[in-house]
């Protein structure tokens, strides 16, 4: 991995990227191609967020949907080389921060398992 990550906003050529990943990563509640790109269409409501190497290979993508004054965190992945690096931390600031530009106050997080490893990067 490279010791640059950039965050940029998730494009519609990330879901391609994310796909391998997605049924590992969430099993039974993996998204299909067309939720992820109605999800991207829907920039009202929504923020996707992309973390990307100097070669502009994906590591990471994370959405919130913000229905002020909640927002709830929808995704956030780290592919399996890159994590333990803070990328999750870094997408969750920044989705943090669009929620609180649009108008939320209070942030949720709804997970399926409790894994002590991840829970701690969201404290």
């Amino acid at each position: 991995m490279t010791t640059t990550p950039r965050l940029v906003p998730m494009t519609f050529a990330h879901i391609d990227a994310l796909m391998p990943y997605e049924h590992d990563m969430f099993g039974t509640e993996a998204w299909s191609v067309a939720s992820y790109r109605d999800e991207l269409s829907d920039v009202r409501n929504r923020c996707y967020v992309a973390v990307e190497d100097d070669d502009g290979a994906l590591l990471g993508w994370g959405g919130i949907l913000v229905i002020a004054p909640t927002a709830e965190v929808l995704t956030v992945g780290v592919v399996p080389d890159a994590r333990r690096t803070g990328l999750a931390r870094l997408m969750l600031v920044r989705l943090y921060d669009e929620a609180r530009t649009r108008g939320a106050n209070e942030i949720l997080l709804l997970c399926r398992e409790v894994v002590d490893a991840h829970l701690e990067q969201y404290l």
